[in-house]
């Protein structure tokens, strides 16, 4: 009798069990259909989007040598030199720095003074892999012009900033004796072309 009660007992679990457990069925692929995907574009800009506003190199007092003095830049967009370029060629593009005398007062001062710039620090929105353009060193006069970008074919696509906010990153140089008392200003003009050196 116990024997009965334990083998119609384990046929209800049996049951019990099968009654809950999902059958699963193979998915067998019937067909297919393919849809295509296009996007146009049209070039847009290179643009020179913003320069730095100043640079000051402060008061200093005159001494009957030649002088180094740091610049600080002073502007209200953080001192960026901004590039974009949305051409979507991959045509690259350089930037030419060039720079007036110095006057003061109207008239021509700190002869054969220079002005040097490191190679900037350079940030982007791009996340494609090896386009920074080359960055260098400059040394500028009103006698003499310094490349300090120069984006070769496949670099230099999307935004670029450009800075030199860390301490000595510019450097006034004024010979011995050329220095004058007064306030002397000059003109640097950054010119973005539109190919690579």
């Amino acid at each position: 009798m116990n024997l009965k009660k334990k083998i119609i007992g384990g046929l209800g679990l049996g049951l019990l069990l099968g009654a809950v457990t999902p059958l699963t069925a193979s998915a067998v692929v019937v067909d297919t259909g393919e849809t295509d995907v296009t996007v146009t574009f049209t070039g847009g800009e290179l643009e020179l989007v913003t320069v730095p506003d100043l640079i000051d190199f402060g008061t200093n007092v005159l001494t009957a040598d030649e002088e180094t003095f740091t610049g600080t830049i002073v502007s209200d967009d953080d001192g960026f030199l901004e590039v974009a370029d949305a051409r979507g060629t991959g045509e690259g593009w350089h930037i030419v720095a060039s720079m007036t005398g110095f006057t003061e007062g109207g008239d021509p001062s700190l002869p054969g003074s220079t002005i040097t710039f490191a190679a900037p620090a350079a940030t982007t929105t791009s996340t494609i892999a090896d386009t920074e353009p080359t960055l260098s060193e400059i040394v500028i006069s009103e006698d003499a012009t310094g490349v300090p970008i120069n984006a070769e074919e496949g670099e230099g696509s999307g935004r670029w900033l450009f800075d030199w906010t860390t301490a000595g990153d510019i450097e006034l140089f004024v010979p011995a004796g050329a220095g004058t008392e007064g306030t002397h200003t000059a003109t640097i003009t950054w010119s973005l072309d539109d190919t690579p050196l």
